[in-house]
């Protein structure tokens, strides 16, 4: 049992290292423009001058569009990018918005809202409760298939199952709030210590089965969720 537990912890120590490794890259100085449920074909371009202008790289997750531009890739760096303009164009809409200097922070979001042609500072209020709700959601769906896979059954198992998860996931989720550039590395260093800590509750707390069964239902249940649940949530918006 104990080589068994040391096997599949270097595995996932192994797997964390090289996710980190991946992700151990911070993203440039710029600014990113949130726009819900953008028409197919928009571009969002900005325009420092009439004579230039600069598109913004487009990344589309689910119902959300973001679309970043870096400082660096103005002549004259961020000084000269505050007397820039935000033109919007394609599906039928061609229009330009002042960006006011307060929104050109170090690695600012801000709001377009299609319909007002307005820019709002930061993003939407309801945003991260909702996506905060659909990880932990996904979550509870992950580890809840395999407490079942493992014979957990009772209500009392559950109960522990819940209330466990809500607490650790509600509080690695509000993590994510505004997090940009290290998302992921702060998600794999949290979801290990999460890892350890939920292993070592369903070992003494979990007495449905032996704690042998307990040991591994944490570790299967964690590494599921660190693994498929990370893949997954690189899909969402951040």
């Amino acid at each position: 049992m104990k080589k068994r537990l040391f096997a599949f912890c270097m595995i996932i120590l192994m797997l964390s290292t090289f996710s980190l490794a991946m992700a151990n890259s911070a993203e440039p100085p710029g600014l990113t423009v949130i726009v819900n449920n953008p028409p197919e074909g928009l571009k969002l371009s900005l325009q420092p001058d009439p004579d230039n202008t600069v598109p913004l790289v487009a990344e589309h997750r689910f119902w959300e569009g973001q679309y970043r531009f870096y400082y660096h890739d103005f002549p004259g760096g961020k000084d000269r990018v505050k007397n820039a303009v935000l033109t919007v164009s394609g599906s039928g809409i061609n229009t330009q918005i002042p960006i006011p200097k307060e929104y050109f922070g170090y690695n600012n979001q801000v709001t377009l809202d299609l319909k007002t042609n307005e820019l709002v500072q930061g993003q939407d209020p309801l945003r991260a409760p909702l996506l905060t709700a659909m990880r932990v959601l996904l979550t509870l769906i992950i580890e809840g298939a395999l407490l079942f896979v493992f014979g957990y059954r009772t209500k009392r198992s559950i109960l522990l199952f819940l209330i466990v998860n809500l607490f650790t996931q509600t509080g690695l989720n509000i993590l994510f709030i505004g997090a940009r550039g290290y998302w992921f590395l702060l998600y794999v260093l949290v979801e290990v210590l999460i890892f350890i800590v939920e292993t070592l509750i369903y070992r003494n707390r979990l007495t449905e089965h032996g704690k042998k069964r307990a040991v591994l239902y944490g570790l299967a249940a964690n590494a599921a969720s660190l693994l498929l649940g990370g893949w997954m949530l690189s899909s969402l918006p951040v």
